[in-house]
């Protein structure tokens, strides 16, 4: 990626969403309003292709001023982590009834806006980066008229049991490559 294009993603504000179809992943019927299953939509400005969920700020999550407590957002982020696993046929506790475990070695979030009490939101997530014993995952946190509230990625270290790393398992790649790293 460019570096002038890079300077674009980080700077973009809004998202410029339309539902988007994956071959093998199955959002045929998402039209529900709780969107739990998730529904693949690509961003016209920058290309992206993510996996979307929605859900809605709840009053546990705020604090005192009555917006999102900051490390909510890493909740959110394994929400829709959860999520494209679950859609794409490899549920994490699969993964990890095979001996296969992912924690997270690297995160970052910046935070354009306040989520607050009540509101809804969506949760974009896209597979970015994989390396042969690390995946990055992207993600935007944006509301109804998709405007971007927090953006951020999470790096990932597949190990075993032992915790010692290694290769990328199989199911993982299948999703990179079903989202073409978009």
């Amino acid at each position: 990626m460019s570096a002038s294009k890079s300077c674009n993603l980080r700077s973009q504000k809004k998202l410029d969403l339309t539902r988007y179809s994956l071959a093998g992943i199955g959002d045929s019927d998402s039209n529900s309003s709780s969107n739990s299953a998730g529904v693949i939509v690509k961003d016209k400005i920058n290309g992206h292709v993510y996996h979307q969920i929605s859900s809605r700020v709840l009053y546990i999550h705020t604090d005192c001023s009555g917006v999102v407590y900051h490390a909510h957002y890493l909740m959110y982020f394994e929400m829709a982590r959860a999520a494209i696993m679950r859609t794409c046929g490899h549920p994490y506790a699969k993964v990890e009834e095979s001996g296969i475990y992912c924690p997270i070695i690297d995160t970052s979030l910046s935070y354009l806006r306040p989520l607050k009490y009540d509101q809804l939101f969506f949760i974009h997530i896209r597979p970015a980066a994989l390396e042969r014993a690390t995946m990055r995952f992207d993600y935007v946190i944006s509301d109804e008229d998709q405007n971007i509230y927090c953006r951020g990625h999470t790096t990932h270290c597949t190990v075993n049991r032992q915790f010692r790393p290694i290769q990328v398992d199989i199911s993982f790649k299948e999703i990179y490559e079903k989202f073409s790293l978009s």
